[in-house]
């Protein structure tokens, strides 16, 4: 779940910009992320009906937290949508297949 990146701030005390997105895990079923999960996924699941398969969005890029691991501890991760254009020329750039 995202939160207000403001709950980012006042834990690290570090301004936290537009670029990054805060998580936590509120059920406090999972663990916040640890030194060798920096550089994976932030995933939103998200089902509409019971009818429907979940679907599965990437919202940004883990970057760095707390103590590792802790339940309701709250992560740093850089948003993707902030560098949708930059993901967007390089993959065009590198030749690779870009889906509007």
């Amino acid at each position: 779940m995202t939160v207000e990146n403001s709950a980012c701030e006042t834990q690290f005390n570090t301004t936290i910009t537009a670029a990054h997105i805060c998580t936590h895990d509120y059920r406090g079923l999972g663990q916040d992320s640890c030194q060798f999960d920096s550089g994976g996924p932030v995933i939103l699941r998200q089902q509409q009906q019971l009818s429907q398969p979940t679907r599965m969005y990437a919202l940004g890029v883990i970057s760095y937290g707390g103590t590792c691991g802790a339940r309701h501890a709250v992560g740093v991760n850089t948003r993707l949508t902030s560098y949708l254009r930059w993901i967007w020329n390089y993959l065009q750039n590198a030749g690779g297949v870009c889906v509007p």
